[in-house]
C-alpha cells in the first residue's frame, strides 16, 4: 500500500501536476486514513518515502493549504520531526525560508515552523556560523551560540534573557544564602550591613534563583539605583517571564515582583518592548511542565497591566498567534513519537 501511494505521489510532481491537485491528493490520503479500519499509511510516511517530500515545504505548497487544512499542516509537522533527527540544520533552513516570508504565509503555519525551530537541536559543527542569527534567536542553543561568539545582532538580544546564565555562588556568604534561601528581608539587610556587601550581579542572580520576591522586591523599592546598574528594570522583567521567576505556592493570581515594578514605574509591562519588537509575554514559554501555576500567574499579571499579546515582532508572530499554533506542534509531536516507537519495535532505529 505505501509503495503504491509513494509512487502516485512521485508521479504527480514528474508530470508537472498543477499544486492544487497535489495537495488534492494529500487531502485525499488523509480523509481515507480516517475511515479506513485498516492500518493505512500517513501521509508523512509517503514523504518519507518519495523522492519528492521535501516538496510540500515548497512556498506554492504551502500557500495553497486553505484555513480548514489542520490535519494536513500537523502532518507537515510530524515530517519535518522525523527529518529534523537525522539532518536538523535542513529544518533550520527550511525554517528560515518559511519565518522569512512574513506577509505572504498564514500565521497558523509561519506560528507552527516557529514552534519547530524553537525546539530543534543544533549542531554547531555542521554550517554553525551561516545559522547563527537573530532569526532563529528564540532557539536556546543557537541563541547562547549567537552570544558566545558575538554574531551580528547579539546586542538585540535582552540582557535579561541570560542574566541568570552561570552565576558565582562561590561569592555569596553562606549566612547571606540563607536568608535569600528563607527569603527573609530584615535578615537580608543585616548580613549584608553586618559583612559590608554591596549589592552585587552575585546576590541580584542568587535572589532570582531562589525566587525570593519579598528581597527583590525591597532591592526595587530601597536599593533601586544600585539594581539598575547591574539590571534595568525592563531587563528584570524580561528574565522574570523567560525564567518564570516567582512562588511556587503564590496563593494569589497576581506576581509580587510584577505589581512592585508597575507600582514604581505605571505602564512598564505594557510599553516594554525590545529591539526584536518582542513584549515580556513573548517570552513566556507556552508551557511549563515544573511550574505551570508560576508561568500562569506571571502570564495572568501581564495581561493585567496591558501587555498586548498581539503585538507582532520582528518575525511578523505574536504570542497569540504562537500560542495557537502551539496546538498543531503538539499533536504533530504526538504522531512523531508514535512513528519513533513503530520503528524502534521494528528495529529499524
Amino acid at each position: 500500500m505505501l509503495k503504491k501511494l509513494v509512487t502516485a505521489y512521485d508521479a504527480l510532481w514528474e508530470r508537472k501536476a498543477p499544486i492544487e491537485e497535489i495537495v488534492a491528493f494529500c487531502r485525499e490520503q488523509i480523509e481515507q486514513a480516517k475511515d479506513d479500519t485498516a492500518e493505512k499509511p500517513k501521509i508523512y510516511e509517503v514523504w518519507l518515502h518519495s523522492f519528492w517530500g521535501d516538496m510540500v515545504f515548497l512556498f506554492h505548497v504551502l500557500n495553497a493549504l486553505s484555513e480548514h487544512d489542520d490535519e494536513l499542516l500537523c502532518q507537515i509537522g510530524v515530517y519535518m520531526m522525523i527529518i529534523e533527527k537525522k539532518n536538523s540544520t535542513q529544518l533550520l533552513q527550511y525554517t528560515r525560508r518559511i519565518l522569512s516570508m512574513k506577509y505572504v504565509l498564514s500565521d497558523k503555519i509561519r506560528g507552527l515552523f516557529w514552534h519547530l525551530m524553537q525546539r530543534a537541536s543544533y549542531s554547531y559543527s555542521i554550517d554553525g556560523k551561516r545559522l547563527c542569527d537573530i532569526m532563529f534567536s528564540d532557539n536556546r542553543s543557537i541563541r547562547d551560540e549567537v552570544l558566545r561568539r558575538k554574531f551580528p545582532g547579539y546586542e538585540m538580544i535582552p540582557k535579561g534573557i541570560y542574566f541568570l546564565g552561570f552565576p558565582n555562588r562561590s561569592s555569596i556568604p553562606s549566612n547571606l544564602e540563607h536568608a535569600i534561601k528563607h527569603d527573609s528581608v530584615p535578615l537580608f539587610d543585616m548580613t549584608m550591613t553586618l559583612s559590608g556587601k554591596k549589592l552585587s550581579r552575585a546576590i541580584l542572580q542568587e535572589s532570582l534563583l531562589y525566587n525570593a520576591e519579598n528581597i527583590v522586591c525591597h532591592l526595587l523599592k530601597k536599593h533601586s539605583k544600585a539594581l539598575n546598574a547591574i539590571l534595568t528594570p525592563q531587563d528584570l522583567l524580561f528574565c522574570i517571564c523567560a525564567k518564570c521567576i516567582g512562588k511556587d505556592d503564590n496563593p494569589t493570581s497576581s506576581h509580587a515582583i510584577l505589581d512592585t515594578l508597575e507600582e514604581l514605574m505605571p505602564g512598564i509591562c505594557r510599553n516594554t518592548i525590545d529591539q526584536l519588537g518582542n513584549t515580556p509575554l513573548w517570552y513566556c514559554p507556552y508551557y511549563s511542565r515544573i511550574y505551570p501555576k508560576k508561568l500562569e500567574v506571571i502570564v495572568q499579571t501581564l495581561l493585567k497591566y496591558g501587555c498586548d499579546p498581539d503585538k507582532r515582532n520582528h518575525l511578523n508572530l505574536s504570542y497569540n498567534i504562537c500560542r495557537e499554533a502551539k496546538q498543531y506542534y503538539d499533536q504533530a509531536q504526538k504522531q512523531a513519537r508514535y512513528y519513533d516507537q513503530v520503528q524502534k519495535q521494528a528495529g529499524r532505529l
